[in-house]
């Protein structure tokens, strides 16, 4: 079998060329100082930077500021310094107020505490009148006479005769004021005070002699005051 010829090899055709990039032109307003001009290599030094022109207005402006502020902070820090010694008094007696106040205030706590419980002791007391006093209404009131007796019956003498003294001294002062205001007649105050005080130094009398057969004592106001246990009785000469 005879075989095929071989096939013709082409060649692919040649793509298009492209453009050639060009160099983008340097922004002058945006860029840096240093620009590289186009006639320098990169081997080249770079030319120097020009120096910034002076500017008076604003050495003038720098200068005044500078001044001022230096002098407000003078002004300050002399004003501060000046109210040094006052704020330190001040803080010392401010020290002493608290601790002042710190102890008032421990003296309020421990009289408060002690407050309390006088306050609970008085309670406790209240409760125990109330019913002290709930049992005494319940209670029958017994009669003056049983309830103060003299221990013998010439110490009983003696205090119905003193009831009986100061009584009469009683009645002459009310004769005395009813004259006084014109209620009682001068005869009748005459007459009933001249009867009254006859019996009462008659009864002055008797009370004298059985205090001193009591044995009584007399004390500086010349009154007797008995000695006997449990009992003391006060006579008026």
């Amino acid at each position: 079998m005879p075989t095929p010829p071989a096939a013709a090899q082409y060649a692919p055709p040649p793509g298009p060329q492209q453009p050639a990039l060009k160099q983008p032109v340097p922004d002058l307003l945006t860029s840096e100082l240093d620009v590289q001009l186009p006639s320098q290599t990169s081997s080249d030094i770079p030319l120097p930077v020009p120096p910034v022109p002076p500017n008076p207005q604003k050495d003038a402006l720098l200068s005044a500021l500078s001044t001022t502020l230096v002098g407000l902070t003078t002004q300050t820090v002399q004003s501060n310094t000046a109210a040094l010694p006052a704020l330190r008094a001040q803080s010392t007696a401010l020290r002493l107020a608290h601790a002042r106040l710190q102890s008032e205030l421990d003296q309020l706590q421990q009289l408060d505490a002690a407050l309390a419980a006088n306050e609970r002791v008085l309670g406790e007391a209240m409760r125990e009148a109330d019913r002290v006093m709930d049992d005494a209404r319940k209670r029958v009131v017994p009669d003056i006479d049983e309830t103060l007796v003299a221990p013998t019956v010439v110490g009983g003498q003696l205090w119905g005769l003193v009831a009986e003294e100061r009584g009469l001294e009683e009645a002459i002062f009310l004769l005395g004021r009813g004259l006084d205001r014109g209620r009682v007649g001068t005869e009748v105050f005459v007459k009933q005070t001249r009867s009254l005080a006859r019996e009462q130094f008659l009864k002055k009398a008797l009370i004298k002699k059985i205090a001193r057969g009591m044995g009584l004592d007399v004390d500086v106001d010349g009154r007797y005051v008995t000695t006997l246990p449990r009992h003391r009785v006060t006579v008026f000469p």
